[in-house]
């Protein structure tokens, strides 16, 4: 796990809902407040369609929607927002970096991006469903948020 202070809190936010650097990636859960409150689980309802996939949202296809439900007119009061790296990104990561481990053994790679009147950082964080003493998908993991999602 490694914490990354974001300096400049405009520029990312405009990254996450608008740009296109994190779209692939699943919604986990999103907590904001902004005029109010808001909750949202990323978790898709049980259908034929959510079963051909992770089963959570890609975070590209419905950050617009959220944008509108918390507004465009000024930075959140609070936010955190949960991201979590998609399955085939994931097989990718572990193939280009060797990583001894299957993955199917992976729970998820996620990035929390946090918002309070403290700042803003983004933490990654990883969760693997055997026990490991090898690290070295945690510091790629965190060696790739380093590199292409801190902005």
């Amino acid at each position: 796990m490694k914490i990354f202070e974001i300096t400049d809190k405009k520029a990312y936010l405009n990254e996450l809902f608008a740009g296109d650097r994190f779209e692939s990636f699943y919604l986990y859960e999103l907590r904001c407040r902004s005029d109010m409150d808001y909750y949202v689980s990323g978790k898709l309802a049980e259908t034929e369609e959510a079963a051909d996939t992770s089963g959570y949202a890609v975070w590209g296809e419905v950050r617009k929607k959220l944008l509108t439900v918390i507004g465009t007119e000024d930075i959140p009061k609070t936010m955190k927002l949960v991201l979590m790296f998609n399955r085939d990104n994931i097989l990718r990561l572990i193939e280009m970096n060797n990583i001894p481990l299957s993955p199917e053994s992976v729970g998820g790679l996620f990035i929390n991006i946090s918002l309070d009147q403290n700042g803003m950082t983004a933490t990654t964080g990883t969760s693997i469903k055997e026990f490991t003493m090898d690290k070295t998908l945690e510091h790629t993991w965190d060696s790739t948020v380093e590199k292409y999602y801190t902005v």
